[in-house]
């Protein structure tokens, strides 16, 4: 089991990520990418912005690739408004 959490997931207008370093000072790098392999969102994230916007993407699963000096982790992400 990953130790990253995405969630809500489906989601319909935001995701939150929830990562074991996220009590500390360490900036995570999240990327989410189209099926298809397509970059739409990069964002850098630390303990108190861990909200991402996905109101205006279109329905579909896409893939989150969360990264930073200690952790990788890729998982799929619903979209459902």
């Amino acid at each position: 089991e990953s130790p990253v959490q995405i969630y809500p997931n489906p989601s319909t207008n935001y995701f939150k990520v929830s990562h074991p370093e996220n009590h500390q000072d360490h900036t995570i790098q999240i990327k989410l990418f189209t099926i298809e392999g397509e970059l739409i969102i990069q964002k850098s994230i630390n303990r108190t912005s861990d909200q991402i916007s996905v109101a205006e993407l279109n329905n579909g699963i896409y893939v989150v690739c969360i990264e930073s000096e200690n952790l990788k982790d890729t998982q799929k992400l619903v979209i459902n408004h």
